[in-house]
């Protein structure tokens, strides 16, 4: 479970970063409209400072959530079972 929970965010940032690389003219114009971010340009600020903080932030709920959801789960079909039987 917990291996599920930590491959799902790294499959997710993998497709974001592999759309931004398909999109590359449409951010190269993007870029072209706006000023620097704090030193860099907006794609490397979306690569290093949204995938990255988007990862993690996405790692930690995973990890936290999964085993939680799991266990209701657990609890809801055992209860239903019960009844059913």
């Amino acid at each position: 479970m917990f291996v599920a929970a930590g491959v799902v965010p790294i499959i997710n940032t993998a497709l974001f970063i592999v759309g931004c690389l398909f999109m590359g003219e449409s951010i190269t114009l993007f870029q072209n409209m706006l000023p620097d971010f704090a030193g860099m340009n907006p794609f490397t600020f979306i690569l290093v400072g949204l995938v990255t903080f988007n990862f993690f932030i996405e790692l930690a709920i995973n990890l936290v959530l999964a085993p939680v959801v799991y266990r209701v789960i657990c609890t809801l079909d055992k209860s239903y079972r019960r009844e059913k039987v």
